[in-house]
């Protein structure tokens, strides 16, 4: 049983993505390079509800998620945000570490500089992935960060308070992705 917290916040994020269409092969990593075929590899047959039940979230599927197009990343993420909320113990440091760092460059507040990889999204859905950063602090220990606890507190505070004030209408990847559907 979840506290209501996470059950309202797991409404937010459902009813913020629920229209966001499944991605077809060729949207599901059009710019994925050589580990494209990994994202269809690990991702092309799940669902949401696949996504939600998975045993094991690690590096390689949080990487996977860097290689998605944006079409993919408003598809597949909201049910890996379910799943941190709902199962926190399904999820591994590596996988927590690449979910954030993604979630740092779709909102354009990376540390680094680093730019790559904006997602459009809506206001809802910004306001849902800023009530599920709130809600990963809550419950950051669950996760085992060790000693980067600290560090990805302060991240999640960053990139909640950038979600209050982002609601981007360029995708990353909207001109390939433009070109993919004209052919």
């Amino acid at each position: 049983m979840l506290p209501q917290n996470r059950v309202a916040c797991i409404g937010k994020i459902r009813e913020a993505f629920d229209s966001c269409p499944r991605p077809t092969p060729e949207l599901l990593s059009p710019n994925g390079g050589i580990d494209g075929p990994f994202v269809h590899k690990n991702w092309g047959h799940l669902t949401r509800d696949d996504v939600e039940a998975l045993e094991f979230f690690g590096h390689s599927l949080g990487e996977d998620i860097t290689y998605m197009s944006s079409v993919a990343f408003r598809y597949f993420v909201p049910s890996v945000m379910i799943l941190f909320l709902s199962r926190p113990d399904s999820i591994d440091f590596g996988g927590f570490i690449s979910m954030v760092s993604r979630c740092e460059s779709a909102f354009q507040c990376r540390a680094d500089g680093y730019t790559y990889g904006q997602i459009a999204m809506t206001r809802p859905q910004a306001e849902a992935f800023r009530e599920w950063f709130g809600q990963l602090m809550t419950i950051i220990r669950k996760f085992d960060l060790g000693s980067f606890e600290d560090e990805y507190k302060g991240r999640l505070r960053a990139l909640r308070s950038r979600a209050k004030t982002f609601t981007p209408d360029t995708d990353y990847d909207a001109s390939t992705i433009q070109a993919i559907r004209r052919r």
